[in-house]
C-alpha cells in the first residue's frame, strides 16, 4: 500500500487535497516507521528523518514521533544509550502537545523493550506493573502496547521460569499483538523459544515444518530479517542433531562466517538480534565439528557482544557457551570458572533460561561448582538452574525424562554407538553413560532398545 501511495504522489510531494509540505512530513514517517520494523538498518534512517523533520517544520507531533522512531532504530541496532536518549527526548516534546497521553503510550511498548534488550528483568516487571496500575493508561482503540507488555510479561517469565506455561503465555500473545502489529523483533524474541520447545517435546522434524511455514510467512508479511533470522536456527537444531553436512550447507548459502565477524561490513548492516543469531548458530556448528579453538572464539565474541552493548542476557549466553566448550575440550577448570562467571552476572535478575537451554549438558559442571567456595547467592541460584534443568519443559501427560535423556534416547533410536551419540553432543562417553544408567532406572528397563520401545510407545499414546 505505501508503494502505491508513493507513486500516486510522485514520492510524497504531490496532495492533491492539502499542502504538499504535510504529505511530504506524513507520508516518509510512515514509510520510516515501516521500514525500522520491516527492513534491515542503513543510514536511510537518519536521513528519512531529516527529511521528515525539515517537512513538518515547527510541528511538535512529527517531531515526537520522529524521536520515537529514532528510539525503535537504535534500540534495533543495539545502541540501547542513544535509544535511551531518544525516548528522554520524545518524552520531553509529547508533554508539551495534546497528544501527550497517546504519545506516551508508545513509549512505553519501546522502553521496555529496551530493559529487556538490556537483561533489566526485574525493572521491567517494576514499570510494566506501574503503567498497568495507571487507570488512564490505555489508550482507546489500541490493543498494540498492551499485548505486547503481555509478550514481555511472559518473555520475563521464561528468562526466570524456563517453563512451558511461560512458552505458552509467549505464544498466545505473540499471536495476540500480531492482529495489530507485525515486526521483525517480536518475532525473534518469541521464536527460539518455540523451536526449542517443538525440538524437546515433538522432534527435529517438527522443528523444520514449523521454521519452513515460518520462513514463508514472514516472505509474505515482507519482514526482510525474519527468513535469514530462521536459518540461523535451523543451522542451530541441525547441527544440535548432528546434522553436520546439513548446517554446514545453510551456513555457507547464508554466509554464516560473515554474519558472525562483528566488523565485517554484512554484520554492521544487521541488528543484534540478528548478529547474536548468527554468532549462536556459528558456535553450535563450530561444537558440533569439534572445532573447539574457533567455537570458543565465537562465544567469548558473544560474551563481548553483550558486555560492550549492555546487552547482560547475550554475555551471560556467552559465557555458558564458552563453559559448554571448555569442557568437551577438556579444560574443565576454565569451564567452571566460565559458568561462576555467568551465574554472577544472572542471579541478580534472575535469569535462568540460558543455563537451561542446555540441559544436562551443564549437570557435570554445575556439580563441580557446587563443591568450590563461591558466594552464597550465587550458589542459591545454581540450585535453582539445577532444579530447573531436571524439570525443564516437561509436561505432566510426558515422559519423566529431562532434555539431555530425551535426546540420547532419539540417538539411541538411531542405533548409535555411545562414542557417536558423545561426538554429536559434545560430551564425553563417560558422561553418555552416566545418562543411560539414570535413563534406565527411570523407564525402569535395562536394554538400549527397550528404552527406545517404551519411549516411543509413551509419545503414541
Amino acid at each position: 500500500m505505501i508503494e502505491r501511495i508513493r507513486e500516486q504522489t510522485s514520492g510524497f510531494t504531490i496532495d492533491a487535497e492539502g499542502p504538499s509540505d504535510c504529505l511530504v512530513a506524513e507520508g516518509n514517517l510512515i514509510d520510516l516507521i515501516l521500514f525500522c520494523q520491516m527492513s534491515r538498518m542503513s543510514s536511510r534512517v537518519e536521513e528519512l528523518i531529516d527529511v521528515v523533520i525539515g517537512a513538518a517544520g515547527g510541528d511538535a507531533t512529527i517531531r515526537g514521533a520522529c524521536e520515537i522512531v529514532m528510539m525503535l532504530a537504535s534500540q534495533i541496532r543495539g545502541d540501547l544509550d542513544a535509544a535511551d536518549a531518544a525516548m528522554a527526548r520524545g518524552r520531553a516534546i509529547y508533554d508539551t502537545v495534546q497528544l501527550s497521553r497517546y504519545g506516551h503510550t508508545q513509549i512505553v511498548g519501546h522502553e521496555v523493550l529496551v530493559l529487556m534488550a538490556r537483561g533489566r528483568l526485574r525493572k521491567s516487571l517494576e514499570l510494566i506493573a506501574r503503567y498497568q496500575k495507571q487507570s488512564d493508561f490505555e489508550v482507546r482503540d489500541d490493543i498494540s502496547t498492551p499485548t505486547l507488555l503481555k509478550l514481555i510479561l511472559a518473555t520475563i517469565r521464561y528468562e526466570q521460569e524456563f517453563s512451558d506455561s511461560a512458552v505458552d503465555a509467549m505464544k498466545q500473545s505473540l499471536a495476540q499483538h500480531s492482529i495489530t502489529e507485525s515486526w521483525f523483533d517480536q518475532y525473534a524474541i518469541v521464536y527460539p523459544a518455540l523451536v526449542l520447545r517443538l525440538w524437546l517435546t515433538e522432534g527435529s522434524s517438527a522443528v523444520f515444518a514449523f521454521i519452513d511455514d515460518a520462513r514463508q510467512q514472514g516472505q509474505r508479511r515482507g519482514l526482510a530479517p525474519l527468513p535469514d533470522f530462521l536459518t540461523c536456527l535451523e543451522i542451530e537444531y541441525r547441527a544440535r542433531m548432528g546434522d553436520v553436512v546439513g548446517a554446514e550447507k545453510l551456513a555457507a548459502e547464508l554466509d554464516l562466517d560473515a554474519r558472525s565477524n562483528p566488523v565485517g561490513a554484512l554484520a554492521e548492516s544487521l541488528g543484534w538480534r540478528e548478529r547474536e543469531a548468527a554468532l549462536q548458530a556459528a558456535i553450535r556448528l563450530a561444537i558440533a565439528q569439534q572445532s573447539w579453538d574457533r567455537a570458543l572464539a565465537f562465544a567469548r565474541s558473544l560474551a563481548r557482544a553483550g558486555r560492550s552493548g549492555g546487552r547482560l542476557r547475550t554475555e551471560i549466553k556467552g559465557h555458558v557457551f564458552s563453559a559448554l566448550v571448555q569442557c568437551a575440550s577438556g579444560s574443565n577448570a576454565t569451564a567452571s570458572t566460565s559458568l561462576l562467571d555467568a551465574v554472577l552476572l544472572a542471579y541478580p535478575e534472575g535469569f535462568v533460561a540460558p543455563f537451561s537451554e542446555e540441559g544436562m549438558t551443564l549437570d557435570a559442571q554445575i556439580e563441580t561448582l557446587m563443591t568450590e567456595n563461591i558466594d552464597a547467592y550465587a550458589r542459591r541460584h545454581l540450585e535453582t538452574i539445577r532444579r530447573t534443568i531436571g524439570s525443564s519443559m516437561v509436561r505432566p501427560d510426558r515422559e519423566l525424562l529431562n532434555l539431555r535423556e530425551r535426546e540420547i534416547v532419539g540417538h539411541l533410536a538411531e542405533g548409535l554407538s555411545n562414542k557417536v551419540i558423545a561426538r554429536r553432543m559434545g560430551i564425553t562417553d563417560h558422561t553418555v553413560k552416566f545418562h543411560l544408567k539414570k535413563i534406565f532406572s527411570k523407564l525402569k528397563v535395562s536394554r538400549r532398545r527397550d528404552a527406545v520401545a517404551k519411549i516411543l510407545a509413551a509419545k503414541s499414546s
